[in-house]
């Protein structure tokens, strides 16, 4: 492993993706990704007695897919890197407790399953571990009633907003296996667009996306062609535009490589509103079931996945204060 410019690291591509799941909710079930889902729960409440436990279950559940298409037992699983929504990643903690899996709890709002696969390809690349488990999920019900107003206020929305998806989604990372591994990681820097309408994440996210995917095609020396798709989660239909217009700015065209997770999930008579989905869910269910599906099938054979965040908190939006961002980017290739 070696530094390349200002934030990216260069890996030796022996981390490889070796199992993958993704759980969904009703509506999400009924998009275009629905018979990709593990699992796509009848109801909101997954069998729960609230949208916390609810969420709490679907990365339960989310978890046990992974080892068991991984073929591992938990005491064969070295690290877990897992977040959330909820405060003090509340869904983590329920989905974890008693598993006897060591755990480092993250919260990188919606770019956490790429601040996860981070984290774990450069801990793999320097410590002795064989596999670990990256994971997260967002419910929208529970991020609703933490963020902005509970359903039964029946809120009105704006154009920009983009609704949580209800879902779950991980991968388990093994040294030296899988056909498909992580040869570059670019972990973004917070940034301050000035953003504080809780309902515009595109505008607020897309900033730093653009400043994270050209500080990677910088660091790297690779033009966009050298990438089959540039996936940032998640955007929406508005934030995916401005994206690509300020990494334009930034002196790199991105416009035929890339799409974003926040487009892809709903079907266009499910949608609830006109600018896409979000949440921790999101990039994590479009990643762990079209995306790696197309790189191990070799329809795709080189992906930047750059999660974007979010890293608001109750206690920011009411003191009126600008929406901190962040977008991490990670190098998915076939071997």
């Amino acid at each position: 492993m070696i530094k390349l410019g200002e934030n990216t690291f260069w890996l030796s591509g022996r981390t490889g993706i070796t199992a993958r799941a993704a759980v969904a909710g009703p509506i999400e079930g009924k998009g275009p990704l629905g018979e990709m889902f593990d699992k796509v729960y009848k109801d909101e409440k997954c069998g729960q007695t609230s949208w916390e436990m609810a969420e709490g279950q679907m990365l339960s559940d989310c978890l046990d897919t992974i080892l068991v298409k991984g073929g591992k037992t938990p005491q064969e699983v070295d690290l877990l890197l897992s977040g959330d929504l909820l405060n003090q990643c509340m869904s983590t903690a329920i989905a974890t407790r008693d598993r006897n899996i060591p755990t480092l709890g993250l919260y990188g709002a919606c770019s956490t399953m790429a601040e996860s696969m981070c984290i774990a390809s450069l801990i793999m690349e320097g410590a002795a571990t064989r596999n670990i488990i990256c994971m997260t999920s967002s419910h929208y019900c529970s991020a609703e009633k933490q963020f902005r107003f509970p359903l039964e206020l029946g809120g009105q929305k704006p154009k920009s907003s983009q609704s949580t998806v209800t879902g779950a989604g991980g991968n388990m990372l093994t040294w030296d296996g899988g056909n498909v591994c992580i040869t570059a990681v670019t972990p973004g820097c917070v940034r301050d667009p000035g953003v504080t309408d809780s309902n515009n994440m595109g505008g607020a996210m897309a900033p730093a996306a653009a400043t994270t995917i050209a500080t990677h095609l910088k660091d790297t020396s690779r033009p966009p062609e050298y990438y089959d798709m540039i996936l940032t989660g998640d955007l929406g239909e508005l934030g995916k535009e401005m994206c690509g217009q300020l990494t334009m700015e930034l002196g790199y065209d991105i416009s035929k490589q890339l799409q974003d997770a926040g487009t892809m999930v709903y079907a266009p008579e499910e949608s609830i509103n006109t600018a896409g989905t979000s949440g921790c869910g999101c990039s994590a269910v479009v990643l762990n079931t079209v995306i790696l599906d197309k790189l191990e099938k070799g329809e795709l054979n080189k992906v930047l996945f750059v999660g974007t965040g979010a890293l608001h908190s109750p206690a920011l939006l009411n003191e009126k204060q600008p929406i901190p961002v962040i977008a991490h980017a990670v190098s998915i290739e076939r071997r």
